[in-house]
């Protein structure tokens, strides 16, 4: 009795694991080719019309899909035409950095409906920051037109992804933080905990092109397996508070052993250096942040320079106006930025020579100043770096800028429904 309950249990999983991937290919296909009637749909997924019929129903139900009007001037019996619903769900992508809270809502179709950034000081306690992190994340769900069905979470540091704990982090200084718990008691939805650099990678790498900025769409069809990264190798650098690395290697992300890739900001660049915050001596994030930036002001100063940025305080002080100085010539502020990109240029070619990506985009909180600082880092390349020199690749500006963590959060939401909806279709809809 007990055997045939087990093989009746396991027929059902069987069952519903097909029934979920078919599921998922109807969605992907209409996600691919924004209309289809449900004959186009059978063809295109290669199932049995009566078998999209029933799927069809089914997202229909759940509010995931929505008819959009009858197919006219074609060849026999005329379709009623459907695509996915903005409605379907709403997502909330947060990303915390070492001085900021940054969140935005999307719909179902991947558009952005409302977005908040929050500067905090450096040395806040995690407790503030998560605070403040749930805080804007309610407000976004205030403004959902939707159910959230999911809130994802970019951090700064070694990710347990699946216990959603932030095992260590300099700029929030912080270890073993169960994040995702703190946070699932305090959100009515499912929460998931990622590193940011891989955000903005996914964010970056499969939507962006060349400094113009680029669809999320791409994103959530590579993620559905309907396309592939622009570029297949790419070496992603988030550069704010810390210096985090997102790599792409034959178009799929690296996430290394336990999925701790990317934290390049500890590698050591200068043995003989200031000390880190994780402990260390030398890290590239103590010459190539955003704090070794505003030091740089502060040195430049003692050396006898001048500048309206010497009169601003550190909470206002800030990347933005950095970069106003150094574009209208002041000195201070090209001297500064010189000496961050050259450091920068100096780790960029050891992860050069050890990965020899074809690209690497430039994001983060230094995004602004990405223009500023890439020819420096390129002609540190081509100096320090045989690989580069023998095969040179791009240096380019993140297409998202500050933002390419958002668009990874909110596209890895979507591609997980995509993937499998049959968490979302138990519901009604409306």
């Amino acid at each position: 009795m007990l055997t045939h309950q087990t093989n009746q249990s396991s027929a059902f999983t069987a069952q519903a694991m097909v029934r979920g991937g078919n599921l998922g290919a109807v969605l992907r296909a209409l996600k691919a080719e924004r209309t289809l009637s449900r004959a186009d749909a059978a063809k295109i997924t290669g199932l049995s019309r009566a078998t999209v019929s029933s799927l069809v129903s089914q997202l229909l139900e759940a509010g995931l899909v929505r008819e959009v009007g009858i197919r006219t001037g074609s060849v026999g019996r005329p379709g009623t035409l459907l695509e996915l619903n903005p409605l379907g769900g709403s997502v909330i992508s947060v990303e915390i950095g070492g001085d900021f809270v940054a969140t935005r809502l999307s719909d179902f179709v991947a558009t952005p409906i409302w977005q908040r950034r929050i500067g905090l000081a450096e040395d806040s306690a995690l407790s503030v920051v998560l605070e403040v992190a749930t805080e804007l994340a309610t407000l976004a769900m205030e403004q959902a037109p939707a159910e959230v069905i999911g809130v994802c979470v970019g951090v700064p540091g070694l990710v347990d992804v699946e216990r959603g704990v932030l095992v260590h982090s300099s700029e929030l200084d912080c270890t073993q933080a169960p994040i995702r718990s703190w946070l699932s008691a305090r959100l009515d939805a499912p929460i998931h905990l990622v590193e940011e650099a891989n955000l903005s990678a996914l964010g970056e790498v499969f939507s962006g092109d060349s400094g113009a900025a680029g669809s999320i769409d791409a994103v959530l069809d590579s993620m559905a397996g309907l396309g592939r990264a622009r570029c297949a190798d790419v070496l992603y650098l988030s550069v704010g508070s810390g210096i985090h690395g997102g790599f792409v290697v034959n178009g799929q992300l690296m996430s290394g052993h336990r999925g701790f890739a990317g934290g390049v900001g500890h590698m050591v660049v200068d043995p003989g250096g200031a000390v880190c915050r994780c402990g260390g001596r030398g890290c590239w994030d103590t010459r190539a942040s955003q704090r070794a930036l505003f030091d740089q002001v502060h040195a430049q100063a003692r050396r006898g320079m001048h500048s309206p940025l010497l009169r601003l305080t550190s909470y206002q002080l800030t990347v933005d106006r950095v970069v106003a100085a150094a574009r209208s010539g002041d000195p201070v502020a090209v001297a500064a930025l010189a000496d961050v990109g050259q450091w920068l240029g100096l780790g960029i070619a050891n992860l050069v020579t050890a990965l020899n990506p074809a690209r690497i985009v430039l994001g983060g909180t230094l995004s602004p100043a990405a223009d500023l600082l890439i020819p420096t880092i390129d002609t540190m390349l081509r100096d320090t770096s045989l690989v580069w020199a023998a095969g040179p690749g791009e240096v380019l500006p993140a297409s998202h800028g500050r933002d390419a963590c958002l668009v990874g959060g909110a596209a890895t939401i979507l591609a997980g429904v995509f993937s499998d909806p049959l968490s979302l279709t138990g519901r009604k809809a409306g």
